[in-house]
């Protein structure tokens, strides 16, 4: 299928941790294609509204929870994958 995707106009496509396809069996692909480094997501901002969706709180000992992220993220460098399981690991939000 992604053989026949640099014919196809109107579509955007991300890979994301995925291998470049191979120039050999498709030619078009470094004429219609950028490249981008992801350097992953460091803000802690942005991680707030995912503990909220995620159904977690954080633990009841941290004082500062956007700081207390804020290391999580530093710490991580910004992975998702590894941020994501530290807030997995948060107590789940009580249901009403």
């Amino acid at each position: 299928m992604l053989l026949r995707l640099p014919r196809t106009p109107t579509l955007r496509l991300v890979l994301a941790g995925q291998e470049v396809p191979d120039n050999e069996i498709n030619a078009d692909w470094p004429d219609i294609c950028c490249l981008h480094d992801l350097y992953g997501v460091r803000q802690a901002e942005h991680w707030l509204p995912v503990v909220e969706a995620m159904g977690r709180v954080f633990p009841p000992d941290i004082e500062k929870p956007r700081d207390y992220l804020a290391g999580i993220c530093m710490a991580m460098e910004g992975r998702p994958a590894d941020i994501k399981k530290w807030i997995e690991a948060f107590p789940r939000r009580n249901s009403p």
